[in-house]
């Protein structure tokens, strides 16, 4: 009877002892893990809390269309709209009915949109939300939004007064796909007359079919809800969780190369006695699993708390609503499982190369020759150049496939130059103090573990980066805000045309002054400013408005190889509105035109009526232009009256000290409605400031985080050359300029090719609109290039005083 033959390297019995071993080793050094156990919560609580962001952040298309798959928008426009909106009922089914029309308001400037919209409708359900009170139901009913109330200076209960009739405030409403949507809702058939009809459908029939059997005259739009939109979101999460999950594997590979080292000794006893390279790597990639599973957990955990406790900022900064319990659980679940891939596959790079160390030099507890940096470099150009070209022929996301390939691949180029750069910047410790040179070069010499901490530093910076670098681009692109919360414009006219102006008396004109000027004395620190448009008097009449209108001088600006020309109106010039507006000089006659909006080689011409253009001679720009409701251009007054134009008083600009409450924006109306003025008052829209701020803050203090604890790794490896260090009579201010070096040169690094891969990433992604990447965000990159490198030197020199043990033998575990 034959033995059976024994498998080489000893099988399953000795598979599991590796695994015995690898647990008892963890338990045991489990003290020496806690900063490799943080790093990895750290980063996977972002990588969980960035996978919920760009799960909820972006807008989508429920804010005009809801659940529905199309909208057709048409003027309603009686009998027609009726029988267009019975035909859609017989063609499609399932239709909701959104009826708008717009409404003068006494005392504000624009109208105010009405709605009747079913809160119950099959598909508009997500763009209507009740916040207080409740919907209204009879015919002197309204339901406001939260702006539109304090404009009114109404609350539930109290009554107001639209378009000459009647109502009583029975509750607050908003749009909770977009919070900018400012709106009055009516109860279901009372809106009387409307204007525009939207209909929503559920987009399973023709809808151009149906367009060309409508009666109705005019236009008739249609919207379809991208067939990509979800997709397009859940490629941005999945992004944002591919880079959280590249950043843990970076920390993990920093952490596990210093345990690898830290045990060479013992891998070199196991091979002595006969364990083969995949049984000494399965040591440490166990302890890579275990430590993956409990970072994963913890790190979940903190990131899911972390999203909670912004949710309020997000909501604000995102401009609608974002459900708590939105994130969906399979990315949560996806999360955990690549992070614990991550780990153990961080674990095994590291553990592959120790068990391939001679047994003698594992003895001797002598680290394996650095890989020389060039490959990686040449690694990381054939990456960027891959990304770039892919990112290009994604046109802009329409190709999400190539963009998912094109942006971790650009971020992986980046940071597998981190080789490279480590032994660049040792090339000039030459220069450097001694603690800098030492600092430096000892980065250099341990290249494979200073290389993935300088790797996770850098992406730690480059994600939060890139969302400022991405909100900056965005914010471009949205209108600017008509005034800023601490103004008032009181009007004597409406906005609708800003170019025909209700003439008064100038009695009538000398009371309004007294009476603008008595009720900004009651605001904290309150300026007025009187504002005088160019008039010619010479012109007729227009009584398109009410009591008749005059129109007032224009300047046409034209840019160079364009048809189209824009139009603003003519301020006469003062001292005071000069030197508000930043034009340098109190001489108002010391140029012809003063303009904000000012576009090199644009042709500027004065104009007054079709008959009267003439060439702007002396034009200069102004700085600003942030306030589309604010003046900008100014006349001379000597080009006023060489054209016969005369100054007639528009508007009253009050600014003060303070942002103005509602109660203070109430009585502005109030004033506006006794006086037959208009007022505007800031009209807010979601703004990104604060996410680049939170950005910003959040991406400094990650990096910080990562810094200290992979700093703390690497003095703890080299804990020897610095009590020898000692024993040759270095100080603490010595032992403390080493520490301050290391870390600042590790952040100075970090900054650098954080920024680098940010913005490669970023312009690719831009590449067919580099125009929005020109909206730099300055301070709150210079924020980062700057504090984190000066932070991370400070907290070095304050936390490296301590004296380390003497000298001692090497532990032999």
């Amino acid at each position: 009877m034959s033995r059976p033959r024994r498998r080489l390297g000893g099988g399953g019995p000795a598979r599991r002892a590796m695994l015995r071993w690898g647990w008892r080793l963890f338990r045991r050094e489990w003290r020496q893990q806690v900063l490799v156990l943080a790093l990895l919560t750290v980063a996977v609580a972002t990588a969980t809390f960035a996978g919920a962001f760009g799960y909820n952040f972006p807008r989508t298309a429920d804010a005009r269309l809801g659940t529905a798959r199309q909208a057709i928008t048409f003027n309603a426009v009686e009998p027609q709209a009726g029988a267009d909106i019975a035909a859609a009922r017989r063609y499609f089914g399932t239709v909701d009915v959104i009826e708008e029309r717009a409404v003068p308001v006494p005392g504000l400037a624009g109208r105010l949109d009405v709605r009747d919209q079913d809160p119950h409708g099959a598909y508009s359900r997500p763009m209507l939300a009740l916040r207080q009170g409740r919907y209204p139901t009879g015919a002197d009913e309204l339901a406001v939004t939260d702006r539109v109330a304090r404009l009114l200076g109404a609350t539930v209960g109290r009554p107001v007064t639209v378009a000459g009739q009647a109502f009583t405030v029975v509750g607050i409403v908003e749009n909770p796909s977009d919070f900018d949507d400012q709106f009055a809702l009516t109860a279901p058939g009372r809106l009387g007359r409307a204007e525009r009809v939207t209909l929503l459908t559920d987009g399973r029939h023709d809808v151009e079919a149906f367009r060309r059997q409508m009666t109705v005259p005019g236009n008739v739009d249609r919207e379809t809800r991208p067939s990509h939109e979800r997709a397009a979101t859940a490629l941005v999460t999945l992004s944002l969780a591919a880079v959280g999950m590249l950043l843990v594997a970076l920390i993990a590979a920093a952490g596990f190369v210093v345990l690898a080292k830290r045990r060479l000794r013992q891998f070199g006893m196991l091979a002595a006695a006969g364990a083969t390279e995949r049984q000494v790597r399965l040591v440490t990639v166990v302890n890579g699993g275990l430590v993956g599973v409990i970072a994963a957990g913890a790190g979940t955990v903190l990131g899911l708390a972390a999203w909670a406790a912004a949710l309020g900022r997000m909501e604000s900064a995102a401009g609608h609503a974002i459900d708590l319990l939105a994130t969906p659980p399979w990315l949560i679940a996806a999360s955990m499982g690549l992070a614990v891939a991550a780990a153990t596959a961080s674990a095994w790079w590291p553990a592959r190369a120790v068990a391939r160390v001679p047994v003698v030099q594992a003895l001797s507890s002598r680290p394996p020759r650095p890989v020389p940096a060039h490959r990686s470099a040449l690694a990381a150009a054939v990456l960027i150049v891959a990304g770039l070209v892919s990112l290009h022929f994604a046109d802009g996301g329409q190709k999400p496939v190539l963009l998912l390939a094109g942006m971790p691949m650009i971020l992986i180029g980046v940071l597998l130059s981190a080789p490279i750069t480590i032994q660049a910047f040792a090339r000039l410790a030459g220069r450097l103090p001694l603690a800098g040179r030492l600092a430096v070069r000892d980065l250099a010499r341990y290249q494979a573990r200073s290389g993935a901490a300088l790797a996770a530093i850098a992406l730690a910076l480059g994600v939060p980066v890139a969302i400022v670098v991405t909100a900056a681009a965005e914010e471009s692109k949205t209108p600017k805000t008509n005034l800023a919360d601490n103004q008032l414009l009181f009007r004597v006219g409406d906005t609708l045309d800003p170019l025909l102006l209700p003439v008064r008396p100038a009695a009538d004109v000398a009371a309004l002054d007294g009476q603008v000027s008595r009720f900004a004395a009651t605001l904290p620190g309150a300026r007025v400013l009187p504002l005088d448009k160019a008039v010619d008097p010479t012109l007729p009449p227009d009584f398109t408005l009410g009591g008749g209108g005059q129109h007032t001088a224009a300047l046409f600006s034209q840019p160079a190889g364009s048809d189209r020309a824009d139009a603003v109106p003519l301020y006469v010039a003062t001292p005071e509105l000069l030197a508000r507006f930043g034009a340098g000089t109190g001489d108002v006659n010391a140029h012809e035109v003063w303009f904000t909006g000012a576009v090199p080689g644009a042709t500027l011409k004065f104009f007054s009526s079709k008959a009267n253009r003439t060439d702007v001679t002396d034009a200069v720009p102004l700085p600003g232009g942030n306030r589309w409701a604010l003046p900008e251009a100014f006349v001379s007054p000597s080009a006023v009256n060489s054209h016969g134009w005369v100054p007639a008083r528009s508007e009253w600009l009050v600014e003060t000290s303070a942002p103005l409450t509602a109660a203070q924006q109430a009585a502005a109306r109030n004033l506006a409605v006794a006086a037959g003025l208009t007022v505007e008052t800031y009209n807010p829209r979601a703004s990104l400031g604060s996410l680049r701020t939170g950005a910003t803050a959040a991406g400094i203090l990650l990096a910080l985080g990562v810094l200290a604890m992979t700093v703390g790794l690497i003095r703890s490896e080299t804990a020897g050359d610095l009590r020898a260090l000692t024993a040759a009579g270095a100080s603490s201010g010595m032992r403390r300029r080493l520490a301050a070096a290391t870390a600042g040169a590790l952040a100075l690094l970090g900054v650098v090719l954080g920024l680098a891969a940010a913005y490669l990433a970023l312009t690719g992604a831009y590449l067919n609109n580099l125009d929005a990447l020109t909206n730099v965000p300055v301070a709150d990159l210079a924020a980062t290039a700057l504090g984190v490198p000066l932070l991370a030197t400070l907290a070095g020199w304050l936390l490296a005083g301590r004296q380390p043990p003497t000298i001692a033998r090497a532990a032999l575990d």
